[in-house]
């Protein structure tokens, strides 16, 4: 069974941080995280998963290997551990609405990636988040 997805890529909108929030918001079904261990540290990405998190969007996160799980500390203390929020704050989401989205991302369906990644791998994933 074939199936036809538009697919946006965050990378085409790195320099403008309004649009990539926007697309994220208004023309996303979907939101797949490809969690690695630094993801939560870049603040576009948790601009992203907040504004799904607000949108109520579908997400699915595939954990990479180096992924592990946010901690109470980690959320509770964001601001100390990334302390330049403006991208986020300038782009109307605040230090509240990423807690609460990062909180609920630890309750999202999660496909974790073995270490040793193969063809026949990434076609399973493809297939699990497709269905």
């Amino acid at each position: 069974k074939s199936v036809t997805r538009q697919v946006f890529l965050d990378c085409d909108h790195l320099m403008d941080l309004e649009v990539l929030f926007d697309q994220v918001a208004s023309l996303t079904e979907t939101l797949v995280i490809v969690a690695s261990k630094e993801i939560f540290t870049r603040l576009w990405c948790v601009g992203e998963i907040t504004t799904a998190n607000m949108k109520g969007l579908n997400v699915f996160k595939v954990a990479l290997p180096d992924f592990e799980e946010l901690t109470d500390d980690f959320i509770d203390n964001y601001d100390f551990y990334v302390p330049d929020l403006s991208i986020l704050t300038t782009n109307g989401i605040s230090l509240e609405n990423a807690q609460e989205a990062m909180r609920w991302s630890r309750g999202l369906d999660t496909l974790k990636v073995p270490p040793n990644l193969s063809h026949e791998i990434i076609a399973d994933i493809t297939k699990q988040i497709t269905q």
